[in-house]
């Protein structure tokens, strides 16, 4: 198969003007850029864990069977350094996590441990820091190159990791590379809009920007009475203090299928659209919503999934595209090659072959770029409920005066500056939440899960043997 080069993006750390512009290869209608390191899909979270980030290998194998490199601007981002990383993390998590490794985890107390939510959600692993690194600058890479105003679209498959917060990991998520890029494109846009479509609610992110009104946080997700990770996300998280009725959330049941996901999506999004008026977005399209993810309880099919990407894409709006969850990793890359050719205008062929994957024996037995991914959990979303909490989504939108207008300054201290010394009402909102968090039931260990077998290892594990 061709193996495009990727290249370097050597990044300054001076802000780029917007009139700066280079190319590398022919666009497509819009200039998409895409960011990959070859190195972010050799990490192993663990045998038994459910992220595996061998999906993003996957992904790109797809992406580069099916051509699409050949109508994006390719870049292999440098990891994201430590100054930046603590643009958002207290130092002390980013000293432990960089200094931790499984040689010498011993050598730190339980209370590190504890005080860093670190457990079987977030392991330490051999490489974790450098991983961080990687997945982290690639978004903030895409979005500097976002900012830059030289493409109007960028996409990581390897970021939107939301769990993470300021102080702590989370959810398989040690460092939050979404609040990270948001930040950086607050340096030059007013308002930024943040859409996620992963099953779990973007509970690190809304926390992030719950006091502000430069960033709308929208969150399409499960929610369970508290029961289902992390607990957050009930319709009546609307942010506080400037930020009130700038977070929304949207709390489904198990079972959402396309039609009611996309009539749902497109009501609530459009509205949030016209009346929030944002001049950047970020999606996060964690692919677990799909059917059949291990750790998932909805029916959403590739292209119902992809719908939303499309429309999205739709509005003209500078745009930068993220991953996120997805454990059944056949389909994770499935979806997110299928939305790059989304993003790029390219229809691309629903067969797989051995001419468009090097893992072909994955994908089988139908060997198609859309299987069916009905579970058996019945839709429990009624119409009526979703047209009841669409309404009241709605009338939350109505709260609004309307945009908030921003005099623009270079640093936004207000979102920067340290949580726990400026946001003083969210950290209590935290602090009491955080003990009820850790007593919940693991992510890894959630009863909704969905393996094609009884323990599913040896097929998690083809792409490390396929690889030799």
């Amino acid at each position: 198969m061709y193996s495009p080069t990727f290249f370097n993006d050597s990044r300054s750390r001076i802000h780029r003007s917007h009139s700066s512009t280079y190319r590398i290869q022919p666009h497509s209608k819009r200039r998409v850029a895409y960011f990959h390191n070859k190195d972010v899909g050799s990490f192993h979270f663990g045998p038994q864990h459910p992220m595996k980030p061998e999906r993003l290998t996957l992904t790109n194998d797809l992406v580069i069977g099916y051509r699409l490199h050949e109508k994006m601007d390719i870049f292999c981002p440098p990891g994201a350094t430590d100054e930046e990383l603590m643009e958002f993390h207290a130092s002390a998590y980013i000293k432990f996590l960089k200094e931790v490794t499984t040689e010498n985890a011993k050598q730190f107390s339980k209370d590190y441990f504890n005080k860093f939510n670190i457990n079987e959600d977030c392991p330490i692993f051999s490489g974790v820091y450098d991983y961080c690194k990687i997945y982290a600058g690639a978004s903030v890479a895409a979005a500097e190159r976002l900012a830059s105003g030289v493409s109007d679209i960028c996409v990581n498959w390897s970021g939107g990791l939301h769990h993470a917060k300021q102080f702590e990991a989370s959810g398989f998520c040690f460092v939050n590379d979404i609040v990270l890029a948001i930040q950086h494109l607050l340096r030059y846009y007013p308002r930024v809009l943040y859409i996620d479509i992963d099953i779990h609610h973007g509970d690190g992110v809304q926390e992030a920007f719950y006091l502000t009104d430069r960033v709308m946080t929208v969150s399409f997700h499960k929610y369970d009475n508290g029961n289902y990770f992390p607990g957050t996300g009930d319709f009546d998280e609307i942010g506080t203090g400037t930020g009130k009725y700038f977070s929304l959330n949207v709390p489904l049941k198990d079972g959402m299928d396309d039609d009611s996901y996309i009539v749902l999506f497109k009501d609530i999004i459009t509205a949030v659209k016209d009346k929030y008026r944002p001049s950047v977005i970020v999606l996060q399209s964690g692919a677990d919503s799909l059917g059949k993810d291990k750790l998932g309880g909805f029916n959403l099919s590739i292209k119902g999934h992809g719908e939303c990407v499309r429309y999205v894409k739709s509005w003209n709006i500078p745009l930068l595209v993220l991953g996120g969850g997805g454990y059944t990793v056949k389909n994770v890359a499935r979806c997110w090659a299928y939305e790059t050719s989304i993003l790029v205008d390219t229809e691309v062929s629903e067969e797989l072959s051995p001419d468009v994957t090097n893992f072909y024996a994955l994908f089988g037995p139908d060997y198609s770029l859309h299987p069916q991914l009905v579970n058996k959990v019945e839709n429990q979303n009624s119409k009526s409920d979703l047209q009841k909490l669409t309404q009241q989504v709605l009338e939350h939108l109505k709260a609004l005066d309307g945009a908030p207008s921003v005099q623009m300054q270079e640093m936004p201290t207000e979102i920067y500056g340290n949580l726990e010394k400026h946001d003083n009402e969210l950290k209590d909102l935290r602090e009491e939440r955080r003990a009820d968090y850790r007593l919940r039931q693991r992510l890894i260990w959630h009863d909704n899960e969905y393996f094609d077998d009884e323990n599913d290892h040896d097929k998690d594990q083809l792409i490390d043997e396929e690889n030799g």
